[in-house]
């Protein structure tokens, strides 16, 4: 950092805006760029101006405005035997070289903190290999560590005390295996073909099965056969009874839904169709139903508040 002749010292110096306006402002405008100009050839070169004149008129491009110059030398600098001191430039530049060394020594302890680090890393990995353990190379140093721990640097025992060519000749046993419970396979979805074969139409097991797709319930056997069971306790056919939970927006059929709603009697007469009219006596279950599944709700709710 020290300035030398014909070499470059600082590229940068703190300037205060505040000080230098108040300890400036009664310079003339050649007087203030004087000045300037001989606090940055100071701070470049970070020695004492020439004793010479003339010769800091020359390094500052003022050679016409040499009794400037000297006016402003006798102003703000203190002539010394090496040339002309800025007490607040000296100071500054003292400042400066005394954190470059701090930062230098700084510098200097982390080189050798990572130089250490890295001959440890080394130790350990070459530890590792010949024990027959291999850790990836960027293995973090905390992982590290375990591993050589736990290979290299227990107790000494009975094993430990062993000859190194015995050691070597030792094979590691083979860990076993954690057993892993398999989660039960789901039950599969029942296809066209299988409702077919359960009596039911090609066509309404294809509207049964995408109904369901649609609410998102699975259609296995145990949920089939379960369904075929209400279907024959409450006396229904089969068909009829897909129509009305395809109708009905159900997902299940229970004989005693179709019991309270006042189906039974209909179903016994008439076919449920989707694409048949209902009559007054239809609807007026419907909303009967709608009313009990509603209350039903509503009860469930209270319970669940409670």
């Amino acid at each position: 950092m020290a300035g030398c002749e014909g070499c470059q010292g600082l590229n940068y110096y703190p300037f205060h805006l505040g000080d230098y306006a108040a300890h400036t402002a009664h310079l003339e405008p050649m007087e203030d760029l004087a000045y300037r100009r001989m606090l940055d050839l100071y701070y470049r070169t970070e020695k004492a101006l020439p004793k010479d004149v003339s010769a800091i008129a020359r390094l500052i491009r003022m050679v016409d405005c040499a009794a400037t110059v000297r006016d402003v030398l006798n102003e703000f600098f203190t002539l010394s035997d090496d040339g002309w001191h800025s007490k607040r430039a000296d100071d500054e530049l003292t400042e400066m070289k005394t954190k470059q060394e701090q930062q230098a020594t700084k510098d200097e302890h982390e080189a050798d903190r990572l130089r250490r680090f890295r001959a440890r890393r080394a130790e350990m990995f070459d530890a590792l290999r010949a024990v027959g353990v291999v850790p990836a190379w960027d293995v973090a140093m905390k992982e590290l560590q375990r591993l050589f721990d736990a290979n290299c640097n227990a107790p000494e025992t009975r094993m430990g005390a062993l000859s190194e060519m015995d050691s070597q000749r030792l094979s590691l046993p083979t860990p076993t295996p954690t057993p892993v419970e398999k989660k039960p396979t789901a039950a599969p979805w029942l296809t066209v073909p299988e409702l077919v074969a359960d009596g039911l139409s090609q066509t309404l097991s294809a509207d049964w099965l995408a109904h369901r797709r649609t609410r998102k319930a699975k259609l296995t056997r145990l949920a089939w056969d379960g369904f075929k069971a209400e279907v024959s306790k409450a006396g229904w056919q089969l068909d009829d009874a897909i129509r009305k939970a395809i109708s009905r927006n159900w997902t299940a059929f229970e004989a005693e839904w179709v019991k309270t709603a006042g189906f039974q009697a209909v179903a016994a007469v008439t076919v449920p169709s989707i694409a048949a009219d209902k009559t007054a006596e239809l609807l007026r279950a419907d909303e009967e139903h709608r009313a009990e599944v509603a209350r039903q709700r509503a009860l469930r709710q209270q319970e669940k508040a409670a």
